[in-house]
This record gives C-alpha cells, structure tokens and sequence, in this order.
C-alpha cells in the first residue's frame, strides 16, 4: 500500500486502540472542512509523523473538523479521496473522538490548518496549539503567543500551498504520488487554474504547482483539471437546500457564512431554500446568515452574497460595513443590490470578484465588534 495511504487507515486504528504512555498530537482544519481544508489536514499530519514526531511516543492524528455523515455533502472532497482510493470511513472525524478527554487523561498538542481563530467551543484546545498553517488575512481575534506557538501566516490561493512548501524545502521524499495529488488538485483548485484575473493565485502557488508537475509529470492541464474539479464541485443535484448550507460552512461567532456552489440568487429559487434560513440559525444558534455564491462557467467568475435577516439590528451593520468595505480593510466589493423574492433576504451583486469569502470574514468580525461597542 502507498505510504501515506497506510498512514491515514493505520492512524484511526491506532487512535482506537492508543497504549497509555503514548502522546497525541492532532491537526485539525476548519469547521467548514472544504478540500483545501481537509487536504492540508491529512497532508500537514502525514509530514509530521514522517518527519518531526516518534512514532513510538506520538499518535499524530488527522482529524476532520466534521461529524462523518456530513464528508458526503462535501462533493469535491468525495471525489479526490476517490480519486486515490482512500475510503472516507478510514478518516478521523470530530464525532470520532473526544478532545477534552484526551487533553484531560493525555499529552495533547495541536495544529491548525486553514483557520488561526479558535470556535469558543474549542478554546480549550488554545493551550495545547503548538502550530498554525493559514493563508487568510489575520484575524484581530487572533492572539498567540509566538514563544509558543509557530504561526505561518501567508495570503496564498490555499493553504495546501503552505503545506507543500514545508514538505519540500524540509524534505521532499516525503511527497509519495497519491500525497502529491491532493495537494495539487486542492491548488488547482483554489486558484481556479492559476487563473490570475480571478485574483487569488499567489508567486507561491505557482511555484508549488510548478515543482510538483516537473515531479510527478501530471497527465491533465491544470485547465482540464480544474474543469474535472469544478464539476464534482457543482455536482449537488442530490443535496438538499439544507446539505447546500452546510456543505461548505464558516462561522464568524454568532454569524453563519455558508459558501455555495451557485449564485445565492440561483440558490434561493430551490423549493424550501428560504424557509430553511431561519431553521439554520435556530439549529447552528446562529443569529445571522451571510450567504455567499460563486458560479464558473466559460472561464468567467461571478460572485454574489445576501444578508438574512436583514431587519436584525446586527444584518443591518454587516450589510452597511460591507458597502463600506474599503473603510474597514482597504479594498470595496462593489457591491450592486439585486431584487429578490424573499422575505428579510438582501442580496448583492459582487462586482469585484477578486475578493473570496476569506477577505469578506474580517469584514463580518468588525461588524460584530462594532455591534458590541454600540450596544
């Protein structure tokens, strides 16, 4: 069996059955559990164990920061994993383990992929963070002590990116096909083909992609990939408006921001997409929702996002900071209201469509903050 593919199968086993003395260190991605997410997560985990802890002392788990039955809602991530043959029943889920125990009864240490602020149901776990791999804008939450915690902040097109770049300048052995495949489809992916009018490919990405193409000679176009990627992406016929909210999930505190593989305005046109919104927030205690769309298609990008509900003291705020966008973090949206059929929904066109949801974030978190001041 492939190494890393022995790796992740052996890694749940191994959590199952842990001997006492042993030492546990996760790596955990964001609460979304995106590609890019999920993929730095297994990626970042298999470095470690090959190169940085005992495997004698240290379980080194890869732990999806999702309970199991929602990988499915997920549809690129179903098809990588597919793709190089890795069951996701062989995959470590957050249902599948419980932290506080293990930091209570154990020696827990902790990284962090594709996020570097901690949910308040995980601040438990600040103390045992040692390392942090994000690629968003820092968030002013974000307070770690860097005598102790290792923090690799760069704005690139994924954080996959980052990971690859620790594996190859430490040690590039460590980079087996099936490894080197997720980590370039995830790029890919996130870049949208290195597609620089879409705004988010970085010199970094490039350079990643570059060396593991000269490396592992890949048959698809990065153009032939991303549209392979892309469809298993928009493949959702079978998911639910409800699944389509949680399929690719962000939380900024009490303001839910799912990413959706359509325009929101395409999305609030399913039978029950808006009767489903205030369902989300009782069941996610969530008193916001910031929907945000994204449709590819004949190599255009178009973005759109809408506020519900919007008559909430809080919508009211997040709608004027991000018309005034340039004023809380330097750049605009370009933000053009289009007419909706429904209720408490605000929906806006997003001209500017080189900023993602990760720039749009630290627009929500000042809003809230603001919120709090003017209470």
């Amino acid at each position: 069996m492939d190494p890393f593919l022995e790796y992740i199968v052996n890694a749940k086993n191994t959590l199952e059955d842990t001997p006492p003395f042993m030492k546990i260190h996760v790596v955990m991605g964001n609460e979304s559990c995106d590609l890019d997410s999920m993929v730095s997560t297994l990626a970042l985990s298999y470095y470690l164990y090959k190169k940085v802890y005992d495997p004698n002392k240290v379980i080194v788990v890869p732990l999806l920061n999702i309970n199991s039955e929602e990988l499915s809602w997920r549809t690129e991530n179903c098809f990588v994993l597919k793709k190089i043959q890795l069951d996701k029943e062989n995959l470590i889920y957050r249902n599948n383990i419980d932290l506080e125990e293990i930091q209570t009864k154990k020696t827990l240490s902790v990284s962090l992929v594709d996020h570097h602020v901690l949910k308040p149901e995980d601040l438990f776990l600040a103390k045992s963070v040692r390392q942090i791999f994000d690629h968003r804008p820092k968030d002013s939450a974000a307070n770690w002590d860097l005598d102790t915690v290792r923090f690799v902040l760069k704005e690139v097109g994924s954080c996959a990116t980052l990971v690859a770049e620790e594996i190859i300048r430490s040690d590039p052995s460590i980079l087996v096909a099936n490894l080197a495949t997720l980590l370039y489809d995830t790029i890919t992916f996130d870049t949208i083909a290195y597609n620089v009018e879409a705004g988010k490919v970085k010199e970094l990405d490039l350079w990643v992609a570059s060396y593991l193409e000269e490396k592992f000679k890949f048959q698809k176009t990065r153009k032939a990939l991303f549209d392979e990627l892309w469809y298993a992406h928009n493949n959702v016929s079978h998911l639910t408006p409800k699944q389509l909210l949680y399929k690719d999930l962000k939380i900024v505190e009490c303001v839910l921001v799912p990413g959706l593989p359509m325009l929101v305005q395409n999305y609030l046109k399913m039978n029950n997409a808006i009767s489903e919104l205030p369902r989300f927030c009782e069941q996610r205690k969530g008193q916001i929702v910031m929907l945000v769309g994204l449709q590819y298609a004949e190599n255009k990008v178009k973005r759109d996002l809408a506020v519900y509900p919007n008559d909430d003291a809080l919508g009211k705020l997040i709608l004027k900071c991000l018309n005034r966008a340039i004023d809380y973090c330097g750049y605009s949206l370009d933000l053009k209201e289009v007419s909706v059929n429904a209720p408490k929904v605000t929906c806006m066109k997003q001209e500017n469509i080189k900023i993602s949801r990760k720039q749009i974030l630290p627009i929500i978190r000042e809003a809230i903050l603001i919120y709090r001041q003017e209470k």
